[in-house]
């Protein structure tokens, strides 16, 4: 319905009603929905099997309000594009029976009316808010709901100042998290006047390798009791499925994630700035306790560029400290300048899986461009992950390097004992093995 005819719109809802229609999708655009003009919603029995409905550039009054909560039947609930509640107070609405509330492109005081107004429920709750800017973060931690919300999308907003997300931690039927685009600063308060200048700001988006390292020296660098729990809430997350910003990785220790059985996280870098993140370079991981396995799979719609390169120096990988991982897949991308330099730091990072309480026995390569690795880099995973028996290269070319040739004649390396022999211009995937981590590397079947 749109606003050019309201009585048309009457009319036509009377017909309907009449002829015992019903409507399963509703969406009311330009209207005012007020004391003197809700008209719409005086048509009850062809309202009541609404399940889907949609305001947009609507001002809805206290009245209308409550008359959307008495939609028993209503599942999605979706405010947008400058949408206006009126009234001071908030209102007393029961919106229990809803399943999905969208919000956004509307004004922060309106969003916040809906949030305060969701009470104790028992169905599971899919809750979004978009391009949402200064909401603060107290009144997302007072939802009443915050137990049973299984969707949790937070993107494109801002906050005047560093955010509490204590909320994470409460949502305990937690599946999907999505948190990109936010911006908030621990030095300094943002606000309504300086909004257009934040939203051009890049750097309040990508992790630095001096926040990291601020980051994992918590104890020692005189951070705010607010940093700190902040920091911990990532262990303590049940959501399977998470998309988050690359600082906002570091500044929930995303990376510190409790598995329990698998877990999928998509880490998003940001270069240029749209709406969506289809620009945002994102890097996928994922765990799997049943087959013990990780994969780590970098998006290959947009090119990596040297931002991105420097935003993944700031992160540590997840799972690293998964005790039970047997395998890791790593697919990366080659190619020459700024991709090689990126694709060089993302195989390098591997190694984060090497700690102490490894148990890692295979590891697989794969690049979707031809990627040049020297053997010095190979030896690094003979010597720093010491429990692999297989190691396979796929579209990964071994280039002896300068030094080697300069320490044997035979094409054996005489501190691993792996033979480089076959090494050639023509072999581009590779496999060794060896039956015991004591025994040296064996190139079985080059193609």
């Amino acid at each position: 319905l749109f606003k050019e005819d309201k009585y048309m719109h009457r009319l036509l809802l009377g017909y309907y009603n009449r002829k015992n229609g019903s409507l399963d999708k509703l969406k009311i655009e330009g209207f005012s929905l007020t004391d003197k003009d809700s008209g719409v919603f005086s048509f009850s029995e062809l309202l009541r099997n609404i399940k889907n409905l949609c305001l947009e550039n609507t001002v809805v009054s206290i009245d209308a309000l409550r008359a959307i909560s008495e939609m028993k039947n209503l599942q999605v609930l979706e405010l947008g594009k400058q949408t206006k509640i009126l009234e001071d107070s908030t209102p007393e609405l029961n919106l229990s029976n809803i399943q999905k509330i969208d919000m956004h492109d509307i004004d922060s005081t309106s969003a916040q009316k809906i949030l305060q107004s969701l009470g104790p429920r028992d169905k599971y709750l899919e809750l979004y808010i978009r391009s949402i800017n200064f909401i603060p973060s107290s009144v997302i931690n007072n939802i009443k709901c915050l137990d049973k919300i299984k969707i949790f999308d937070l993107s494109n907003t801002a906050f005047e100042k560093e955010p509490d997300f204590g909320f994470l931690e409460k949502m305990k039927s937690l599946h999907t998290l999505k948190l990109y685009k936010i911006r908030y600063s621990s030095t300094e308060e943002l606000n309504e006047e300086n909004i257009n200048e934040i939203q051009e700001k890049v750097d309040l988006l990508n992790p630095t390798l001096q926040q990291l390292d601020e980051k994992n020296d918590l104890p020692n660098n005189g951070v705010s009791l607010l940093v700190e729990n902040n920091m911990k809430i990532g262990a303590q997350l049940t959501a399977l499925d998470i998309h988050i910003d690359g600082k906002l990785y570091n500044d929930l220790g995303i990376s510190k994630l409790n598995v329990k059985e698998e877990a999928t996280i998509n880490v998003m870098f940001c270069s240029i700035l749209q709406e969506d993140t289809s620009s945002a370079y994102s890097i996928n991981f994922s765990i799997d306790k049943k087959t013990k396995i990780v994969e780590i799979k970098p998006c290959l719609d947009v090119e990596p560029c040297e931002a991105i390169t420097n935003a993944l120096q700031g992160i540590s990988y997840p799972f690293t400290e998964c005790s039970d991982v047997e395998t890791i897949y790593m697919h990366m991308e080659g190619g020459q300048g700024a991709q090689f330099n990126f694709a060089y730091m993302f195989l390098s990072k591997i190694f984060e899986y090497s700690g102490d309480t490894n148990t890692v026995k295979n590891i697989c390569i794969e690049s979707n461009k031809l990627y040049e690795m020297s053997t010095d880099s190979f030896e690094m995973f003979s010597e720093k992950f010491k429990e692999v028996l297989r190691l396979e290269l796929k579209n990964i070319s071994l280039t002896v390097s300068e030094k080697f040739k300069e320490n044997t004649e035979t094409g054996l390396d005489k501190q691993t004992g792996t033979s480089y022999e076959k090494v050639n211009d023509s072999t581009k995937d590779y496999l060794f093995e060896r039956k015991s981590k004591t025994d040296k590397f064996e190139m079985v079947n080059p193609k």
